[in-house]
């Protein structure tokens, strides 16, 4: 018996959707184990990141690290301003509250800028000229095991939020999908 071309298309669609709900789970799984540990290392400690400086709806302007989740304020800029791609070293203390955040760098330094060479081509969060599945695995490296830093923050910011979560593994997989 030979199916119809609609029934194949209903299968492939049946396929695509089991697949997408599968590593939503993995993903998910990952996340929760993930967040509890990500959560303590957060509380207070050192940090050493490259990230942009963003203007929130209020003026304030803030520090979006690459590697650390939120937006925190800095006691100096060195200059930068918004837009700027910038490596900051400093304190992070969660209980010491700043002018724009609760979420605080003390004692911070900006070395200078990061650059970025980027392929200017949405999504394409690992920066080799192409949107494909590599690049929702270099995300969900990047979130649950502490991979590398992503060249291009912005290719890998999928849903636009202005951050790198589990957000953007799940729009990247729709958008392939």
């Amino acid at each position: 018996m030979r199916e119809t071309t609609s029934q194949m298309m209903t299968n492939k669609n049946l396929l695509t959707i089991r697949i997408f709900l599968l590593l939503l789970l993995v993903a998910g799984a990952l996340f929760l184990r993930a967040n509890v540990v990500f959560a303590d290392a957060l509380a207070i400690g050192n940090i050493d990141d490259c990230g942009t400086l963003r203007l929130t709806g209020d003026g304030c302007l803030v520090f979006a690290p690459d590697h650390h989740a939120g937006v925190y304020s800095l006691d100096n800029f060195g200059g930068f301003g918004p837009g700027d791609r910038v490596h900051v070293t400093g304190n992070h203390d969660s209980n010491y509250y700043c002018d724009c955040q609760s979420r605080c760098i003390r004692q911070n330094t900006i070395i200078g800028g990061c650059s970025t060479l980027c392929s200017g081509i949405a999504n394409d969060a690992n920066n080799d000229g192409r949107m494909n599945i590599a690049d929702v695995g270099v995300i969900i490296s990047l979130i649950f095991q502490g991979g590398d830093a992503l060249t291009c923050v912005e290719q890998g910011d999928c849903n636009s939020n202005g951050r790198i979560d589990i957000g953007d593994v799940t729009c990247l997989i729709a958008k392939i999908f």
